[in-house]
């Protein structure tokens, strides 16, 4: 699978995006692909030791013609990742849940780093985009 390591910061989330876009060549699930990788990017950079000074994450990317995989790296976090739905008046909390919501599967893994995050992503036909 294509990775790239990133700083720690939300600034790196528009190269997040970029590096998605690179190594999709032109994959009909790019788009999906760019959205979860930023979401779980930015949950490494608010949620875990990445986005502490000095902090890094890694992106992962692997483009199948029947699904996608989109994997975050972190430095680790006391709390594991847990989808949430959030209240109404809440301006976040919403991006695991969307992650959720959006993928076939999901999930968390220890690394050797940190933890590892995951999405399986579905590919629709042109007819069944949602």
């Amino acid at each position: 699978m294509p990775q790239r390591r990133f700083e720690g910061t939300l600034d790196q989330l528009a190269e997040v995006r970029r590096f998605v876009r690179l190594t999709a060549g032109g994959h009909e699930a790019m788009r999906l692909a760019e959205l979860v990788a930023s979401e779980l990017a930015a949950n490494a950079v608010l949620h875990s030791d990445s986005g502490r000074p000095g902090g890094w994450f890694t992106v992962e990317t692997r483009f199948a013609p029947d699904e996608v995989t989109v994997a975050v790296t972190d430095m680790g976090a006391e709390q594991e990742p847990a989808a949430r739905t959030a209240d109404i008046e809440a301006v976040s909390g919403r991006g695991l849940w969307m992650v959720e919501t959006l993928s076939l599967k999901w999930g968390c893994e220890p690394a050797e780093t940190g933890r590892r995050v995951w999405a399986v992503l579905p590919v629709f036909a042109d007819d069944q985009h949602p």
